[in-house]
C-alpha cells in the first residue's frame, strides 16, 4: 500500500510539473564581440542574425517542464560568457546517476532537452558544436564552421565561407555567398542557391545541387545525384546510384561513377571520362 502511494504521488507531482514553464533568457552586450562559440546538447538550437541588434539574447526552453530550479541546477549547464572576443554558450546536462524516482519522474539528465533559439547581429561567425535535434541558422554575415551530430540541419542566407560536418540526418542549405564545404555521413541534401567554391563528401543519401555560380565537386559513396544550373565545371566521384546533371556551364568530370545511369542534358562543357 505504501508503495502504491509513492508511485501515485510521483506521478501526480509529474502532472503539476507539466503545467511549469522553464524558461531561462540570457542576454551579453555584443559590442566587439566577433564570433559566437556554440555548444548545445539535445534539444533544438535556432540562430538568426537580426540588423542593429546590439545584444545576443539567448532563450532557452527546458523540456520536461516545470522541473525543480534546485533540480535542474543539478542537472544542466546553461550559460552564456564573455571570452576575448567571442561570446561562448554553453547549453548541455550534466552526468547524473538513474534513480528509481528519476525514471517515474523522468527528471534524470538523459530525459532533458533544452530547446536554445538565439538572437544575435548579423555580423558575426559562428562556431557551432550540435548533439541531437534540428538545427536551424539564417541570415550571417560571416565566417559559420558548423559541427552537427543529429537531426535535420537548415542553414540559410549566410554571406560568407561555410564548413559543414554533419553525422546524420537531411539537410537543406540554401543562398550561400561564399566557399561552402560539406562533410555528410547520412540523409537527404538540398543545395541551393549557392555563390561560390562547392565541395561536398557524403556517406549516404541521395544529393540535389539547384544552382551554383562556381565550380562543384561531389564524392558520394550512395546515393542519386541530381545536379542542375552550374556556371562552372562539376566533378563527380561516386560510389552508386543514378548521375542526372543539366545545364552546365564548364566540364562535366567523371572521375568515377560506379553503380546507376548516367543522365546529361545542355553540358556546354566536355563531358570527361563517361564510358557508356
Amino acid at each position: 500500500m505504501r508503495l502504491t502511494m509513492i508511485i501515485l504521488l510521483a506521478f501526480w507531482s509529474v502532472s503539476l510539473w507539466a503545467k511549469g514553464n522553464n524558461v531561462r533568457i540570457l542576454t551579453l552586450d555584443a559590442q566587439d564581440i566577433k564570433t559566437l562559440k556554440a555548444t548545445c546538447g539535445a534539444g533544438f538550437l535556432k540562430v538568426e542574425g537580426k540588423p542593429d541588434l546590439q545584444q545576443i539574447r539567448v532563450t532557452a526552453e527546458i523540456r520536461p517542464q516545470g522541473m525543480h530550479p534546485q533540480k535542474l541546477k543539478e542537472l544542466i549547464v546553461l550559460q552564456l560568457k564573455r571570452k576575448g572576443d567571442s561570446a561562448v554558450l554553453i547549453s548541455k546536462t550534466k552526468n547524473s546517476n538513474r534513480n528509481l524516482l528519476d525514471w517515474l519522474l523522468g527528471t534524470a539528465s538523459g530525459d532533458i532537452e533544452i530547446n536554445v533559439t538565439v538572437e544575435l547581429p548579423q555580423k558575426m561567425n559562428l562556431q557551432i558544436v550540435d548533439g541531437s535535434g534540428s538545427t536551424d541558422i539564417r541570415n550571417i554575415i560571416g565566417h559559420a564552421d558548423i559541427n552537427d551530430g543529429s537531426g535535420y540541419l537548415t542553414i540559410q542566407n549566410v554571406q560568407g565561407p561555410l564548413q559543414i560536418s554533419d553525422g546524420s540526418g537531411g539537410m537543406l542549405v540554401g543562398n550561400i555567398n561564399g566557399t561552402c564545404r560539406i562533410n555528410d555521413g547520412s540523409g537527404e541534401m538540398t543545395l541551393k542557391d549557392m555563390s561560390g567554391e562547392v565541395q561536398i563528401t557524403d556517406g549516404s543519401g541521395s544529393i540535389f545541387v539547384n544552382t551554383v555560380n562556381g565550380t562543384l565537386e561531389i564524392t558520394d559513396s550512395s546515393g542519386d545525384i541530381e545536379i542542375r544550373h552550374v556556371t562552372q565545371n562539376v566533378i563527380i566521384r561516386d560510389g552508386s546510384g543514378d548521375i542526372r546533371a543539366n545545364d552546365i556551364g564548364g566540364d562535366l568530370v567523371l572521375k568515377a561513377t560506379g553503380s546507376g545511369k548516367v543522365i546529361t542534358n545542355d553540358i556546354r562543357g566536355k563531358i570527361i571520362g563517361w564510358r557508356d
